[in-house]
């Protein structure tokens, strides 16, 4: 018996015997891919292409000789070979200077969008509030971590010589020259068309050769070229202060590939320059030195009010035609001079303009002391849908190894048994215990947030071990610092007066009355008559005689037993004569519904309906209705002791 022999059709996607298949007699299919431009190559996503408007080819603009950055300018392309046919290329005509779309002829009642000549014009003239209200002015020896742990850091600070930062920059003759060299020429670099806003990829050769240039018509600008990974990385350092507050130094595992490099940024700004508001990636806080030029600095404080404004204009439609300093309530300006320093806070919303040609070295860092608003940043640039590429990298890691850290500083300080923990790192172990928390549970449907949980740390372990600590930091404040008891009141509160009830017997001796003479307020019928009714002239007679059984003391009021007890009490005490007169509308009143099909009684309620239930119905004030009912059982208690009298 023959037994056959499978193969796997890479083809078809099915199995057939071998013997059955002969390549020899099957036309196999070959793929072939589509080659443009001049040499020949196949499409690549990854290099710059543009279709020619004549023969309508595709070709690279390295072969045809033009930058990608210039495309952007062409209005018809041809291509070498078509170009000496139908002539060059046609560039776009400028017909205004206050739209993204310069070449739009159309555009005279649009509005002016951000970056345009027109924008930079008006923003040159208009008056903002000075910054000197929320900004620290301190010198480079005062920044110390001590600095920060007594006084947090929470505005922007301004130093005025890298005296102290123990900070080494260049000489001051260093240009962009020197960044070439120490670069290369052919390093791609992301630039900022200021003019549109957007972003454009070119060589470091490219933007230097742009700047040399005696006639810019565009205006760009360089704000992320990162040179840890270069030759410039040994003459720049930043101030010793951000070094050793930098999670990326203090925490990430020292053999653990994938540190984040985003301490050391190089940006080169023509004059005129703009980056409009922004808040730096992942709530990194950003120290700023200035080496030549100048910047001018407009900030926003990031208030709840602040950033929830600013996260509904990032997703605007109509963003490039808001300035968001007009969005909130204070707008900061502020002139960053060439050898000063700053170091700006984490959250502060700013944006940032050029006056002069500037080379500004700079760098972010994420730090233990605005961890909260660190998260909410990173929650904001989720809900803008921020790309991967502007995202702080390795966010989410870097917070597990802090958690891991903080826990550790937490663990040391309740052993040692001193002070206790500062409230700004428990508030962050706090905050950073709640985003681990969601971050777990996002794990399972999204991918990317798998990515960036690191390997061997037991979360669910962190997390207990979390929440014990700051629960054991807590009950050792609380014993170094017990909460003071509230101070009861010394003053005695007095006793309710029954305005209804007069006590005659405390009358002097040899006093004596009219009846007929006493004036009721209660009554407003008679009040016209100056006298009272028969009724309630029997009433008060009838109280007169109950009162003849009390027996004043030296401490307080008795009563003889009598009959009448209970009938004098109602007078006394109108709290109880009718309740449902107190009952506000607002109180809850004890609705009795059975339970089920089984009949159980319940205790007797006097507030109990067992009625429909239907809505209150609002009925005016009735003021004056207790004392009527009061006098009418006064009334009715008199004309009883009157029958009882007459019987005897």
């Amino acid at each position: 018996m023959l037994q056959a022999q499978y193969s796997q059709n890479p083809f078809f996607g099915m199995e057939i015997p071998q013997g059955t298949f002969n390549s020899s007699t099957v036309n196999l299919p070959t793929e072939s891919e589509p080659s443009y431009c001049l040499c020949g190559q196949p499409y690549n996503s990854d290099i710059f292409m543009i279709q020619c408007d004549s023969c309508k080819d595709w070709f690279h603009s390295t072969c045809c000789n033009f930058r990608e950055w210039e495309a952007i300018e062409i209005d018809k392309y041809h291509c070498p070979r078509c170009s000496p046919i139908i002539g060059p290329s046609i560039n776009k005509v400028t017909h205004n200077s206050h739209r993204h779309e310069y070449w739009d002829s159309n555009a005279s009642s649009k509005p002016v969008q951000t970056g345009t000549p027109a924008f930079i014009q008006e923003l040159r003239t208009r008056h903002f509030t000075p910054a000197d209200d929320i900004l620290v002015k301190v010198s480079g020896y005062e920044l110390t971590e001590e600095y920060f742990r007594s006084k947090g850091f929470n505005s922007p600070i301004i130093i005025n010589s890298k005296e102290g930062l123990d900070m080494i920059m260049p000489p001051e003759n260093f240009s962009y020259i020197d960044v070439l060299k120490l670069v290369g020429d052919d390093k791609e670099i992301d630039v900022i068309d200021v003019c549109r806003q957007a972003n454009i990829r070119m060589t470091l050769g490219d933007f230097i050769n742009y700047v040399a240039s005696s006639g810019r018509k565009r205006i760009f600008n360089v704000v992320s070229l990162e040179f840890s990974n270069t030759g410039m990385t040994h003459i720049i350092e930043p101030p010793l202060i951000a070094r050793k507050l930098d999670w990326a130094n203090s925490v990430w595992p020292e053999n653990l590939e994938g540190r984040p490099q985003v301490q050391k940024y190089c940006l080169m700004s023509v004059k005129d320059s703009y980056t409009d508001f922004h808040i730096d990636f992942g709530g990194t806080s950003v120290w700023y030195h200035v080496l030549r030029g100048e910047k001018v600095f407009f900030f926003v404080k990031p208030t709840a009010a602040n950033l929830t404004l600013y996260s509904q204009w990032m997703t605007s439609t109509n963003q490039s035609e808001t300035f968001f300093g007009d969005q909130v309530d204070q707008c900061y300006k502020f002139h960053l001079r060439q050898g000063q320093t700053m170091l700006i806070p984490t959250g502060w919303i700013h944006a940032v303009y050029t006056p002069v040609d500037s080379l500004v070295f700079g760098g972010n860092f994420l730090h233990s002391y605005n961890i909260n608003m660190q998260l909410n940043c990173y929650e904001i640039e989720k809900k803008t849908k921020t790309e991967r590429k502007y995202l702080y990298p390795s966010f989410i890691t870097i917070n597990f190894f802090a958690a891991t850290k903080l826990l550790e500083e937490v663990i040391k300080l309740n052993v040692s048994g001193g002070s206790g923990a500062p409230e700004t790192l428990l508030v962050g172990l706090k905050a950073l215990q709640q985003a681990i928390k969601q971050w777990n549970n996002e794990k399972d449907y999204n991918a990317s947030m798998r990515e960036q949980l690191p390997y061997g740390i037991n979360i669910s372990k962190l997390l207990k071990d979390i929440g014990k600590e700051i629960r054991h930091a807590e009950r050792i404040i609380n014993h170094l610092n017990p909460p003071k008891p509230e101070r009861e009141s010394k003053r005695k509160r007095k006793k309710p007066v029954n305005t209804d009830f007069v006590d005659y017997s405390l009358s002097p001796k040899g006093f004596s009355f009219d009846v007929s003479k006493i004036y009721i307020l209660s009554d407003v019928r008679n009040r016209s008559h100056g006298g009272t009714s028969p009724s309630t002239s029997e009433a008060i007679a009838g109280m007169l005689s109950i009162s003849q059984n009390w027996t004043p003391t030296s401490k307080s009021r008795q009563y003889h037993k009598s009959p009448e007890e209970d009938v004098s009490n109602v007078h006394q005490d109108e709290d109880y004569i009718y309740p449902s007169l107190d009952n506000s509308d607002d109180e809850d009143i004890h609705i009795f519904k059975p339970r089920g099909r089984t009949k159980v009684d319940e205790a007797w309620n006097p507030k109990a309906r067992v009625g429909p239930l239907l809505p209150k119905m609002n009925r005016p004030a009735r003021e004056g209705t207790k004392k009527q009912a009061v006098e009418k059982v006064l009334e009715a208690a008199a004309a009883r002791r009157c029958i009882d009298s007459s019987d005897k």
